[in-house]
């Protein structure tokens, strides 16, 4: 059969049936016999992908292909996906025109600090310089176009945005608070690394770092706990007295007249209350009762706990508490948990006091051969054996002098002929150093206790001499001296090492402080040991208002329900998780390194607006975080009841994946996940450094494109 020549080509048909388009793919060779155009099928390609048969048909026109790592080469690439996220929400939130109406460098800059503190809080790579480096892994300083920014770039812009500190939160304020609405405030302290700056002092710690330099900041918020302003006071600055600089700053900067002030006990006080709250027209308030009003409220029978076998809540009124409404609560869950604490303290209190007492006890000299050989030595020591007589028990020592005078003269005898001998062993040689001849003499002088009446002499190389001035008064000084140590030894019979009760009361306040349960103990000391026994009275006294807890408000009933009243008091717990996520978990705000007064201002205003973006994004994210979804429900909850998680919430925490088979992440993790999505830069092999380059960005997972999706739904 003779061989055919021609084009191979591919051949595309379609035909339908019954409403259906078919297509067939061939394979074909065109080719001419006798003066005609004739066509021969080499193969059916119809069973291939779409895009291999349009790979044949290109190349068999004449294209020619080659693998990507053949004709392009990877010149650089960046972590983007992170860095995206949290910049598309920065734009939904209009965050840009938060920090100034019009674009700047100090504008960017400031962005890049935040959108930095977000997705790298490692104090180790936050510092500023750390910034201006690792910024360069990452496309933020060309998104942002702040390359080539230095530490003291950075260090001026910190200057520049506390300096628009005010028109940022009203700004803020007019987008989250409102008239008449609820405002959450509370405050935190953290450390400093350093002692030069004005606002570091010691004060009480609200994250345990006792003895350390402290700032105290407090934190401005709207009913769901998202940040609104920042306040930075110095370290020992009173928690009531940084309440009103934040209603005077609603009223005057933000123009808001009437709120709900909510604040915990320790911030709003009956003080506070008094003497300035309710001079303020428009301003109300809710917050709680101290353990001691609330104890004085049950002893005058205002609150009879016996109503809480009934219900968990019920409100009161009071004389002490005009124009207010009282809410009283217990919790069944707390009562158990402060119950089993408790005595789990005590417990641990009582185990320690008893090792405490065995210390004492073993600390004391006791049986008769052990106190009479420490006794024989002292008088032996001193010639005085002759001249003492001892009482010795088990437990027990006691000693008189038969002839004192005849005890001084031996007790000067004895010490004279030490001495003799220092000056025998210069004389023949065997003691030369000058140094070792002081240090033997002033040995013996102290041992017998005549510092006061011998004055050593004649110190010259090879020689050695003393003087007594008045051998009556050195001798009695010397008995003294015999007097004391034998003492000392009855005192380590009676009362031990440890013991007196000042050693004792020392020790045993070191215990007894440990769990804080003082108040529960009765400790009685003695010089020789101690006993203690717990009140249970005490116990049962407290044991009664466990789990009870009072909130107080001037918000009337038509307002607010009694119900709700609790639920705004607690939803102060958004505050302080704010505070959790600024100080550890996530933008690492702490230990503050800022040695300027403006600097450190600086620093934790900017954290607080890097809280403001994660707030938000932790909101859009809470259905691939550990986090609660139904947040409606908690507004139909029994508000005194523990919080319990939805049954969503709990399988998440509990099988640690999504309903879709996906892992569940934190919002560290979630963000580390995006930051696979890179950007690369390439550029055609063989046409050098100048080439032309394209960049070309990861194409997002499914799961990736649903975390930049839930973004696209925040709201303002």
């Amino acid at each position: 059969m003779a061989h055919k020549k021609g084009r191979l080509h591919v051949n595309t048909t379609q035909r339908k049936y019954k409403d259906r388009v078919y297509e067939t793919h061939l394979l074909r060779r065109s080719y001419r016999e006798n003066g005609k155009v004739k066509k021969e099928t080499k193969a059916n390609l119809s069973h291939l992908p779409r895009h291999i048969i349009e790979i044949i048909r290109r190349s068999l026109n004449g294209e020619k292909f080659v693998t990507v790592d053949e004709a392009f080469e990877k010149v650089d690439s960046w972590h983007h996906g992170h860095v995206d996220a949290v910049l598309r929400t920065m734009r939904i939130l209009g965050f840009e025109q938060l920090i100034a109406s019009r674009g700047s460098r100090e504008r960017d800059l400031v962005v890049a600090m935040i959108v930095g503190r977000i997705i790298e809080p490692d104090k180790n790579k936050n510092s500023k310089l750390a910034n201006t480096r690792w910024w360069k892994i990452t496309t933020l300083d060309q998104e942002l176009n702040v390359e080539g920014a230095d530490e003291d770039e950075l260090y001026a812009t910190m200057d520049w945005l506390l300096e628009r500190q005010d028109r940022i939160e009203k700004k803020l304020a007019a987008r989250h608070l409102e008239e008449g609405g609820m405002v959450l405030y509370d405050l935190t302290s953290s450390y400093f690394e350093g002692v030069t700056c004005p606002l570091a002092a010691l004060g009480h710690p609200h994250d345990g770092r006792k003895g350390m330099l402290q700032v105290n900041y407090g934190l401005l918020t709207d009913y769901r706990g998202c940040p609104v302003a920042m306040s930075v006071f110095e370290g020992n600055t009173d928690d009531t007295k940084t309440l009103m600089p934040q209603v005077i700053k609603m009223k005057d900067l933000f123009g808001i007249q009437s709120m709900v002030l909510v604040g915990d006990r320790g911030m709003i006080t009956q003080k506070l209350i008094d003497e300035h709250l309710k001079e303020l027209e428009g301003v109300e308030w809710i917050t709680a009762l101290r353990s001691g009003m609330i104890r004085k409220l049950v002893n005058d029978t205002a609150i009879q706990l016996g109503l809480f076998d009934e219900r968990n809540l019920f409100e009161i009124r009071h004389p002490d508490f005009p124009d207010e409404r009282l809410v009283a609560c217990r919790n069944p869950a707390l009562v158990k948990r402060r119950g089993k604490k408790r005595r789990a303290l005590l417990d641990a209190t009582v185990r320690l006091l008893q090792q405490e007492q065995s210390v004492v006890e073993r600390g004391k000299l006791r049986g008769r051969k052990k106190i009479l050989s420490r006794a024989d030595k002292i008088v032996k020591e001193r010639n005085v054996a002759a001249h003492f007589v001892f009482d010795i028990r088990d437990d027990a020592f006691a000693f008189h002098l038969n002839d004192k005078q005849a005890a001084a003269q031996a007790a000067l005898d004895g010490a004279c002929r030490k001495l003799d001998r220092i000056r025998s062993m210069v004389k023949r040689g065997k003691l030369t150093d000058k140094d070792n001849i002081l240090i033997r003499a002033e040995g013996v002088i102290k041992k017998y206790n005549i510092g006061k009446h011998v004055t050593l002499e004649d110190m010259r190389e090879g020689c050695f001499g003393f003087r007594i001035d008045n051998t009556k008064a050195t001798g009695e000084a010397a008995l003294d001296g015999v007097y004391q140590q034998l003492e000392k030894l009855r005192l380590l019979v009676q009362r031990g090492r440890f013991g007196g009760k000042d050693k004792i009361g020392v020790r045993v306040g070191k215990v007894v402080n440990k769990y804080k349960v003082a108040k529960h103990l009765v400790v009685d000391i003695r010089e020789e040991g101690f006993d203690f026994h717990i009140e249970e009275d005490k116990v049962a006294a407290e044991a009664a208002l466990d789990g009870v807890y009072v909130v107080r408000t001037s918000v009337t009933t038509e307002r607010l329900s009694a119900e709700d009243t609790i639920r705004s008091y607690k939803s102060l717990s958004q505050v302080e998780r704010a505070f959790l996520s600024m100080k550890t978990m996530d933008l690492k705000a702490r230990p503050i390194r800022h040695h300027l007064e403006q600097r450190v201002r600086a620093h934790l205003f900017l954290c607080m607006l890097a809280y403001y973006v994660e707030w938000h994004m932790r909101e859009a994210w809470r259905p691939l975080i550990f986090a609660d979804e139904d947040q409606e429900a908690k507004k139909s909850r029994d508000p005194v009841a523990q919080a319990v998680r939805s049954k969503a919430a709990s399988r998440k925490a509990r099988s640690k994946v999504l309903d879709d088979g996906t892992q569940v992440h934190s919002f560290q993790t979630l963000l580390k996940s995006l930051s696979q999505i890179v950007r690369n830069r390439c550029r055609l092999k063989k046409t050098g450094p100048d080439g032309p380059t394209v960049d070309i960005v990861t194409t997002p997972s499914p799961e990736q494109k649903r975390v930049f999706d839930l973004l696209d739904s925040i709201t303002v």
